[in-house]
């Protein structure tokens, strides 16, 4: 029988990134890839699993609700670590659209009564 049909034994696989998988084919809570919950309701990932996503002791995992399931979404790689002078350009960059953005605005005057006073706010809806 081949791996997809019902009844095989489940074979391992290896993927792209040479990590190695379990192929359940038709049983997907086939033996010891399978969880329990404990009492305190923590749950061990398999260890094949772990290994195919990349998830280490101490990464903080996200349960989403997808309908009937849960799906459990490992974490992102961090982003590279751009250098200083990388961030400073992109930063440079950003701050000279702005200049640009803000030299075609007209400028709004002074306002000098607004109808209300800072002390005002403290005071508003206290009984006096």
């Amino acid at each position: 029988m081949e791996g997809g049909e019902v009844g095989a034994r489940p074979t391992r696989a290896v993927d792209g990134k040479g990590a190695e998988w379990l192929d359940q084919g038709c049983h997907p809570c086939y033996g010891k890839d399978m969880s329990k919950v404990t009492s305190k309701l923590q749950v061990t990932i398999p260890k094949l699993v772990a290994e195919r996503y990349g998830i280490h002791p101490g990464d903080e995992i996200n349960w989403e609700p997808a309908g009937e399931v849960i799906r459990v979404v490992p974490p992102r790689p961090p982003s590279p670590r751009l250098r200083l002078e990388e961030r400073l350009r992109l930063f440079d960059e950003a701050t000279e659209r702005q200049r640009v953005r803000d030299a075609g605005r007209p400028l709004v005057g002074k306002v000098t009564e607004r109808g209300w006073r800072r002390e005002d706010l403290y005071t508003r809806g206290s009984s006096r």
